[in-house]
């Protein structure tokens, strides 16, 4: 899967990275980044740039994801904005089994939205196809995207906005998604969303954004919080998206790159249904998140790294990141530990690495490979019982 996305000089986002689970729901304020992390993807599969999007016209844009820890970097450079291959990095044909879906918050027409369908592979052939379908008919006339080739259908008769909603998540039931990737902006103006849920888990990767009250309280994945300000500002980001009755607990942590670990943590543990890990943007924060979402009779546990001022429970080590495999840290940054070092200085210190590089790593490692028998796994065990 997709564990981070790199964005620079697009769209909303001078310099950016945005941390994903396995799927990821997007809230955020107006203009905090949800459609830039959306179409930034479209960008990087589907080489979409348009030049109203760049931000400074003189610089590269560049679009990074990261996969299983390999990096796949795109670049588009100056003064015509193509693909720079000399700037890229990572072999994309380990990639091309993988297909982007992207749609906009305005839904395309429903023609379009077939005509980026029609060339995923079905999962039976069965399934209708849409020379099936009496509402289609095809123009025979084939048009090119890439070096693909497509039949363009158009509706015979017009659709309500809830039949388009409901065609769609039809169609997309009807495709062997496993290597599709889905990027919804504002899902429930495309998709009747109680429906699309049951699509998620058989997707490679589902990313949508919403700050609708039902799509948060129905989504059993990652939450990824974008603010386009101080977190202080927009806490209605988060109070004015969740439901008075929302059941789980939130576990509030310092930064993006610790949620992977807690949610990680949560589904060996067994616990993912009853807790919702929230990032708040520094240790600074914390409190302040802590206290409106207590205000707003939301249940909250605090846990924060081992170094910090006590405002709840505090991890044994001083950063969470030391509870990782000596091994792979030796691997992964051409460290020679030989034990785990003591302080969050000394940490750092060993590792010949910028921190944000080690974060994002260790985050994946986390996510993939953290097990029951964890040091941290047990600490967050002993807190939650």
């Amino acid at each position: 899967m997709i564990s981070h996305l790199f964005i620079k000089n697009y769209r909303a986002f001078t310099k950016h990275t945005v941390v994903f689970g396995n799927h990821t729901l997007l809230i955020g304020s107006h203009n905090s980044g949800k459609t830039t992390v959306l179409s930034a993807l479209d960008v990087f599969f589907n080489h979409t740039l348009e030049r109203a999007h760049i931000r400074n016209k003189r610089k590269d844009v560049v679009i990074e994801i990261n996969i299983d820890n390999v990096r796949y970097r795109k670049v588009f450079s100056p003064p015509n904005y193509v693909f720079n291959s000399h700037k890229a990095i990572g072999d994309f044909r380990n990639l091309k089994h993988l297909r982007y879906l992207y749609f906009p918050e305005q839904p395309n027409p429903y023609e379009h939205f077939i005509n980026q369908c029609d060339n995923s592979k079905r999962t039976a052939p069965t399934q209708q196809t849409p020379q099936d379908n009496a509402l289609f008919f095809s123009n025979k006339h084939p048009y090119y995207q890439t070096t693909k080739s497509y039949i363009n259908y158009r509706l015979k008769q017009p659709l309500s906005k809830p039949e388009q909603r409901n065609y769609q998540v039809e169609y997309l039931e009807s495709l062997a998604l496993e290597n599709i990737i889905i990027g919804s902006d504002r899902v429930s103006n495309t998709f009747p969303f109680k429906r699309f849920t049951e699509i998620i888990p058989k997707t490679y990767q589902t990313i949508i954004s919403s700050n609708q009250k039902h799509v948060l309280n129905n989504f059993n994945h990652h939450i990824e919080p974008l603010y386009k300000s101080h977190i202080k500002d927009e806490i209605e980001t988060i109070t004015g998206t969740v439901s008075k009755n929302y059941r789980k607990t939130f576990i509030l942590v310092e930064g993006k790159y610790d949620v992977p670990w807690f949610e990680k943590a949560l589904m060996l543990l067994h616990k993912i249904e009853k807790y919702r890990v929230l990032p708040c943007g520094g240790h600074g924060n914390i409190q302040f998140v802590k206290n409106q979402l207590q205000k707003a009779d939301y249940k909250t546990i605090t846990i924060t790294d081992g170094d910090l001022p006590n405002i709840g429970y505090r991890l044994q080590r001083e950063i969470i990141e030391m509870y990782a495999d000596i091994s792979l840290l030796n691997q992964s940054f051409n460290a020679n530990l030989n034990s785990m070092p003591e302080t969050k200085k000394a940490f750092f210190k060993a590792i010949p690495q910028r921190d944000d590089i080690i974060k994002q790593v260790l985050a994946s490692w986390a996510r993939n490979h953290l097990t029951l028998d964890n040091p941290f796994v047990q600490e967050i065990k002993s807190i939650l019982d």
